[in-house]
């Protein structure tokens, strides 16, 4: 192949030098020529001319520069190229049927028109009996589509899945609109809308728009002509139209450019003023299209504007041209289906941009009911409003969503809800609510409602008011208060007791009571409770049991567990795999609280019945798990003599530390301390626990005679700080750190030390 190639090679630099004028040399002069040619480092001379000297693999060729190329990829009747580096057809090449050869390839012979009764299959053109199927005809780009009438009413057929699909599944991309069922070019299609306008502004028509009837489309076209000069100033040049309309009516208004940058529309109710002008602003940022769902609120004229959105919002100068064409239409549409939605128990979302989707059916709602709206998310971005409708032709109140909640009045048992906006002007148009009913309560009043409990059922007591304020409440029995807070916190507040609960061991009825302490009248106040019914666990013996509690837990509810102990060892009750905290508070067979902890409690306990309350500290979406396990307590003594001198006049302190490895839960603490120190009313004593807290055991001022040797907590010398905090550790992990501090703040030159201090824990095993 080398050698072929190298002949190839001489070959074409002579008919190049043909080509460039050269004579052809013949006979012993050009033998002469020969002899005097040198050639380079890897290169050798055949025939008078100068070639690479490589040596190539069977499936690879040789260039003119000395590359080996690969040249396998080549088919059948094709040859490698190596100045183009392109597979070139041999001359015996053969393209098949409706193919030809072009640059050494077989390219399709592309039908691009058929003749009438023949569609395009295969790239040929077929007669279309031959490939139409039932039901369908050829269309004027000799394509196969359905007859009129294959697909049902409300369906379209999709042609890439090639069945019949409901129209609002038809999803056109950007750029085309859906009209029955096919996707088209928007420009295409506003432009034959165009043509067959209902009124053309730019011929002298008249601004009288008349809505036709659900499913027929009032079009209108209009040009923004350039500004005219009033009075010395540029004056915006506006179309202005009129619609009479209906109360309770569902408009779609929409306007597309057939030149007019960024379209707007403004519709409003010329007869109303002030505030209660109704007053409907296309959205900003639409592009070159505006559409949006209106509800007329009340029969009559309205006014609608068209112009440039811009202009309309007077953010820039008086614009326009004889080129700032548009084309808009409007729909009447059915209203669309309410949601239902229990409002005493619902929290309920949307977007006030999607018109069709914020319309609430609430219903079984008793007479002179007040309600207030409470807002999680309001929309940031849009002048928006929630309505109150007694049906849908009857709008009853407006309300504008600029606070945290909105109080009203409900109109009837049912009614509807409408969430929409103004004017949106930005992408923050979430919201998201829920309702609390109530009435207003004076100062000094009192709610009340009796509730009939079985024995083994619990129940919650919240409220919630408009002032935001906490308020006293109680859970009554005969008048004597089973439980009670002189400041329950509103049931959505983060902070505080938001919530009252009494257990009951036999079938009772109690009152609950929530009062209004404030010192003003409150315009909303509403008590609610919860219901429930306590699980129970048997013979809890120190083997492993697990629990599973599956209802979400909002912030402060609780959950309750009949537990019966038998097991009288150390035991632990703990909260595993919860997504949220909680808080365990056991109680007695009395309803006495034993112990509250906040995801463990471990010790031991008498067998017998106890109550179990777990509390949502934070939300628990997916509710909680406990585990009940036995847990052998372990002793961890470490004592350190550092033997530190205390510097006078040295607020830092000397420090020295304690680390413990493994202690996954506390049973039991105490410390014992030694520090020799003349006089300690100056010194400043405290130790530092794994979770970073500190707790003071001596703090200066306080006379505590000659040095300082005790335990605590609770030492002997009543001048010394109880150190209590160190039994709210208990149930708690003791791993890490251990630091023990002693500052001093005497300006005198007295000496001390830090001798030695002990930590003393008893730790559950497991």
């Amino acid at each position: 192949m080398k050698a072929k190639f190298r002949n190839l090679l001489v070959s074409l630099t002579a008919l190049g030098l043909i080509a460039c004028g050269g004579e052809e040399p013949a006979g012993d002069e050009n033998q002469a020529d020969e002899d005097l040619i040198e050639c380079g480092p890897n290169t050798v001379e055949v025939n008078g001319i100068c070639v690479a000297d490589v040596e190539c693999e069977e499936d690879e060729t040789a260039t003119s520069d000395g590359r080996c190329v690969f040249t396998g990829y080549c088919g059948d009747d094709t040859y490698f190229d190596p100045n183009t580096g392109l597979c070139r057809a041999n001359a015996n090449l053969r393209c098949g049927e409706h193919t030809s050869e072009e640059d050494g390839e077989c390219i399709p012979d592309f039908v691009t028109e058929c003749g009438e009764g023949t569609v395009i299959a295969n790239e040929v053109c077929r007669p279309s009996e031959d490939v139409c199927g039932e039901d369908t005809s050829v269309d004027n780009q000799q394509q196969c589509r359905p007859v009129e009438g294959v697909c049902g009413e409300g369906t379209a057929f999709d042609f890439t899945q090639r069945v019949c699909v409901p129209l609002s599944f038809i999803t056109c991309g950007p750029g085309t609109t859906n009209i029955e069922g096919v996707c088209i070019p928007s420009r295409i299609y506003y432009e034959n809308l165009a043509e067959d306008a209902d009124l053309d502004r730019t011929a002298g028509d008249g601004g009288e728009i008349v809505l036709k009837d659900i499913g027929e489309r009032f079009v209108f076209v209009g040009n923004i002509d350039a500004p005219t000069i009033e009075n010395d100033q540029l004056r915006q040049h506006e179309d202005h139209y009129t619609i009479q309309a209906e109360a309770g009516q569902w408009l779609q208004i929409g306007i597309y450019s057939l030149g007019l940058p960024e379209p707007g529309f403004l519709l409003f109710d010329d007869a109303q003023e002030g505030d209660e002008k109704f007053t409907r602003l296309s959205d900003l940022g639409a592009g070159i299209e505006t559409h949006r769902y209106v509800v007329i609120p009340e029969s009559g004229e309205y006014d609608l504007i068209v112009s440039n959105l811009p202009q309309l919002l007077g953010n820039l100068n008086p614009a326009g041209g004889e080129d700032w064409k548009y084309v808009g239409y409007i729909d009447v549409v059915e209203a669309p289906d309410a949601r239902d939605i229990d409002i005493n128990d619902e929290f309920f979302s949307g977007n006030v941009i999607d018109l069709k989707e914020n319309l609430f059916f609430i219903d079984g709602i008793e007479e002179d009911t007040s309600f207030a709206l409470v807002f999680d998310t309001l929309p940031l971005t849009s002048e928006a409003e929630v309505q109150v409708w007694t049906d849908l032709n009857t709008l009853e109140a407006t309300y504008s969503l600029s606070g945290d909640n909105i109080l009203f009045d409900v109109p009837g048992e049912s009614f509807y809800l409408l969430f929409d906006r103004a004017h949106s002007f930005g992408g923050s148009n979430d919201y998201s609510v829920f309702a609390q009913s109530g009435s207003p309560l004076d100062e000094g009043q009192s709610l009340t409602t009796e509730i009939e409990l079985e024995a083994g059922e619990y129940v919650g007591l919240f409220q919630f008011n408009t002032a935001g304020a906490s308020l006293g409440a109680s859970i009554d029995d005969a008048g004597m208060a089973l439980v009670e807070s002189d400041e329950l916190s509103l049931s959505t507040s983060s902070t505080g007791e938001t919530s009252l609960y009494w257990y009951a061991h036999q079938a009772t009825t109690v009152t609950l009571r929530v009062e209004n302490t404030t010192d003003e009248d409150i315009g909303l106040v509403s008590l609610s409770h919860q219901v429930g019914e306590a699980d129970r666990i048997d013979d809890i013996d120190g083997d492993q049991i697990s629990y599973s509690y599956d209802q979400a837990l909002p912030r402060g509810r609780t959950h309750f567990i009949e537990l019966d102990i038998t097991y009288d060892e150390l035991l632990a009750i703990r909260t595993f795999n919860t997504f949220g905290d909680t808080e365990l508070t056991l109680y007695d067979a009395d309803y006495e609280p034993v112990r509250t902890e906040a995801s463990s409690i471990v010790g031991i306990f008498e067998p017998g019945q106890y109550l179990l309350g777990v509390k949502a500290i934070s939300r628990l979406s997916n509710g909680f798990n406990l585990r009940f396990v036995e847990s052998p307590p372990f002793e961890f003594s470490e004592t350190n003599q550092p033997g530190l001198p205390i510097p006078y006049s040295n607020p830092s302190g000397v420090s020295d530390t304690i680390t413990v490895s493994s202690c996954p839960g506390i049973v039991d603490i105490s410390v014992d301390v030694h520090i020799t120190y003349p006089y300690p009313s100056s010194l400043h004593v405290r130790l530092r626990v794994p979770d970073g807290t500190s707790i003071d055991f001596h703090n200066e001022g306080l006379g505590v005679g000659t040095n300082i040797i005790d335990t605590f907590p609770y030492p002997s010398n009543n001048a010394l700080l109880s150190a209590s905090e160190l039994l709210d550790l208990i149930g708690t992990d003791g791993s890490g750190d251990w630091t023990f501090t002693v500052s001093n703040n005497s300006i005198f030159e007295d000496d001390g030390t830090l001798d030695s201090w002990t930590l003393n824990l008893t730790c559950q095993g497991q």
